[in-house]
């Protein structure tokens, strides 16, 4: 299939590359592709982690705040608006290259439910402190995960940032993390390293595995497959009996996603090796940690 690119800049993030092959639209980040639109249907889901992110409402159905903290093209922006029109969201990206391009070529527009806001997002959340219900992580450059947002400091800030839930609802506020690599096997130190993190901030995670098509598995270069993993930072883990429960509930209460479906692909937390260790702020400085997709 012949391909246009429609936009091609280097940005503060990498090289950003808006390129169509048909009817559908992809914004690369050097090689590695952020978002899939259907140009005939822009609200249409393409990439099926995008409808993995709803898991997070079988943990807090009942969210006012979501915020987004990485852009990209908007399809998950895309996808919360249309679902929840009673939420209210905010997505922010520090590249104001990278919502530029939203806007102009994924069709995203601000309104009452939705800003969009060029920032850092820890700096954006250590002055929005227990603003949000839910935080849906899935910021990326052109060289894989900016380390920066995924250490114990800055899980500490999210945490800090989330509010209480409503009582019976999950209790406290949800992160929800896009996360790309190997669950096990030789190349799955990095999800090791997030999973081992994640832990030492919140009480309980949860890991969901992305069920891809082949064409999107092709898209995405060989990088790995997706897993949604969900925190909460208060109370005690829910068993597969407890999350289909409320799965069902949530599925009667919205009826737009199969929630059952979704949760379906949750996935035991690996045994983590032994030599696995922290990502913190001090030992990124030192450089002797890093991830890699």
């Amino acid at each position: 299939m012949l391909s246009k690119t429609q936009y091609e800049q280097l940005s503060n993030a990498g090289r950003l590359k808006v390129v169509d092959r048909g009817r559908r639209r992809t914004l690369y980040l050097g090689s590695l592709p952020q978002t899939t639109i259907d140009l005939v249907d822009p609200d249409r889901i393409v990439a099926q982690y995008i409808a993995y992110l709803h898991v997070g409402m079988v943990f807090l159905s009942t969210p006012r705040e979501v915020l987004f903290l990485g852009l990209g093209g908007g399809a998950g922006v895309r996808s919360f608006r249309s679902s929840y029109p009673e939420i209210d969201i905010t997505a922010v990206d520090i590249d104001p290259e990278v919502v530029e391009v939203a806007r102009r070529y994924f069709f995203l527009e601000e309104d009452e439910q939705l800003s969009l806001v060029v920032a850092d997002g820890r700096s954006y959340l250590n002055v929005h402190p227990d603003s949000v219900d839910m935080i849906i992580l899935d910021v990326y450059n052109q060289d894989g995960y900016p380390s920066r947002i995924y250490t114990r400091e800055s899980y500490k800030i999210m945490s800090r940032a989330l509010r209480d839930g409503e009582q019976g609802d999950g209790g406290a506020g949800v992160l929800i993390m896009n996360a790309v690599g190997w669950l096990k096997g030789p190349r799955s130190r990095t999800l090791q390293i997030i999973i081992k993190t994640l832990r030492s901030v919140f009480s309980s995670v949860y890991i969901f595995e992305v069920k891809q098509s082949l064409l999107m598995r092709a898209l995405g270069g060989g990088a790995g497959n997706n897993f949604i993993i969900v925190a909460q930072r208060e109370g005690r883990p829910l068993s597969r009996r407890r999350l289909r429960h409320r799965a069902e509930r949530v599925q009667r209460k919205f009826r737009c996603h199969n929630y059952v479906r979704l949760i379906s692909s949750y996935r035991e937390t690996p045994r983590l090796d032994e030599d696995i260790p922290l990502l913190t702020d001090e030992a990124l400085s030192r450089g002797e940690v890093r991830l890699t997709v």
